[in-house]
């Protein structure tokens, strides 16, 4: 759970989960649900054993998968793999006159991030030079345009290290400010 974005509080969550009754199984495929007795009977195969669970809900992650195929990205130029569209630093894809930002082609699957890529991939398309990342504005004022008004909350979530986001914590609760409020 969560492996991508913060694998320790992966581990939290399933501790929770552990905690609450619930079952996680990864890598399970289900292959049967029948109602028993008011509750599911679900029948499972998990690392080559197939067994019956008895549950009352089920719930199914699947993961993202990018909506392309209709996008015809071949007749463009614009090469793609099965997690999304291909990028550069600049965020242009494999066709140079063809941008991309957002879950389609990052790894950060945030409205946060997706709309700074877009901010990005934008001044890069209609720029006459590429726009060098260095040239962004500074990530606390990018937290408090994302809704953060304090900027810590904001500002760690554009990648400051633990200590400079604990650092501006301290200094805003130092003058009796509560950093993430909104």
């Amino acid at each position: 759970i969560m492996d991508k974005d913060d694998p320790d509080a992966g581990a939290i969550i399933l501790d929770v989960f552990k905690e609450e009754g619930i079952d996680v199984r990864f890598d399970a495929e289900l292959q049967k649900v029948e109602p028993r007795d008011g509750r599911l009977c679900c029948t499972i195969k998990h690392l080559d054993h197939e067994h019956e669970l008895i549950v009352d809900k089920i719930m199914v992650a699947t993961g993202r998968i990018p909506n392309i195929e209709s996008l015809n990205l071949e007749a463009a130029g614009v090469e793609y793999h099965r997690r999304g569209i291909t990028v550069d630093k600049h965020h242009r894809t494999s066709n140079k006159r063809i941008f991309a930002a957002g879950d389609i082609c990052s790894p950060f699957q945030f409205t946060h991030a997706a709309f700074a890529q877009a901010e990005y991939a934008t001044l890069n398309a209609l720029m006459p030079w590429p726009y060098p990342l260095e040239r962004q504005r500074p990530r606390h004022e990018l937290g408090d345009l994302y809704g953060s008004r304090g900027g810590s909350c904001g500002s760690a979530l554009f990648g400051n290290r633990e200590t400079e986001s604990q650092s501006r914590y301290l200094r805003a609760s130092d003058q009796g400010q509560r950093p993430c409020a909104n």
